[in-house]
């Protein structure tokens, strides 16, 4: 099998789909308080927050599909590859995880002093399990950053048909979880289909398969977002009304519907986001993930000062509050990327 290389005239739509992604995310982050305020906000609020939120699950594993149909195909010495990516991903992480653990234990020790000993365990503990709620996907990146030299190899050198055969698979295994379908589990393992791998081989299929860029796939990939997105709102209203309060079943990046839709969304931006960008969507997709590690940062200030879903009617203030974290977050990484050997740490 020939591998495709993505040619550099072809790269816009991932730039804007990182965009797209990055403030999808954040929206995610402002909406999601609503969600466990179940029953104590009027439910016209909770509905809002429920559909913004239900509307952008897609993002997280967009992103590891774009880590896919970018590195996939590319032929790296391991060492060189090693030396490389994780060093774009460590050093930004560390020094953020910095930042976010220096107000963990600012916080702690106006409660209480706290000895040597307690804080290299705070210290610990932190990095470890993570500093702040959305640093699980760096943990969770760097798995995959790993498994990737290995995973190449299989993927350029394989038929297509193998590549489908592997996403069937996957696709099962993450299909058999759900309770509607766990009476059709066997004894049969195939959990080491599952995980966020399977997204960076689908990341690589749907780039490189021209059958994904017909108008047939176009048409198809407006179809999956919108029952994706559907089953997702209606299903959590759902099971939330049934229970009494939030539950966040169908929020779940490994979950079918968020499958269709992030798929939907990775194959609509192939097609029809080739147009030119501008210099600030440029910069955002480049420091992207700093934008990612730094905007929880940025949104606890502003929630500070009250900019947040209640700033007007949720759905009005929270786009307004995420574009106005977008922004403050890019300035901010722009100033650390321009101070000395900012470039290795902003992201």
């Amino acid at each position: 099998m020939k591998v495709a290389v993505m040619a550099e005239n072809n790269f816009h739509w991932v730039e804007n789909l990182r965009v797209i992604a990055i403030f999808s995310i954040i929206l995610l982050h402002f909406s999601g308080p609503i969600l466990y305020l179940y029953g104590h906000v009027p439910e016209h609020i909770w509905i809002t927050g429920n559909i913004i939120d239900s509307c952008t699950r897609f993002a997280v594993p967009v992103f590891v599909m774009i880590s896919g149909a970018l590195l996939l195909p590319k032929n790296e010495e391991i060492g060189y590859y090693l030396s490389r990516r994780l060093k774009r991903i460590l050093l930004p992480f560390l020094f953020w995880s910095v930042i976010y653990i220096a107000l963990v234990i600012y916080k702690k020790s106006r409660l209480k002093p706290l000895s040597a000993a307690d804080l290299a365990d705070n210290v610990f503990n932190l990095l470890k399990n993570g500093s702040a709620e959305h640093l699980w996907y760096v943990y969770m990146l760097i798995g995959l950053y790993l498994v990737i030299p290995v995973l190449r190899r299989w993927i350029q050198h394989c038929p297509q048909k193998e590549i489908r055969f592997f996403l069937i698979c996957w696709f099962i295994t993450i299909a058999v979880e759900q309770p509607l379908l766990t009476g059709l589990k066997t004894a049969v393992s195939l959990s080491s289909f599952a995980g966020f791998m399977g997204y960076l081989v689908l990341g690589y299929y749907l780039s490189v398969n021209p059958a994904f860029s017909s108008q047939k796939a176009k048409t198809l990939s407006w179809l999956m977002i919108v029952s994706g997105i559907v089953i997702t709102i209606s299903g959590t209203h759902y099971l939330t009304y049934t229970d009494g309060r939030f539950n966040g079943y169908f929020y779940g990046y490994l979950k079918p519907n968020t499958l269709l839709v992030a798929s939907g969304v990775f194959v609509m931006a192939k097609n029809m986001l080739h147009c030119g960008t501008t210099l600030m969507v440029r910069f955002i997709s480049r420091y992207s993930f700093g934008i990612y590690l730094a905007h929880i940062l940025i949104m606890r200030a502003l929630d500070k000062l009250h900019i947040n879903y209640n700033l007007l009617h949720p759905a009005v203030g929270i786009p307004l509050a995420a574009g106005l974290c977008l922004t403050l977050t890019a300035a901010v990484v722009f100033v650390v990327n321009k101070a000395p050997y900012g470039k290795y740490i902003s992201g």
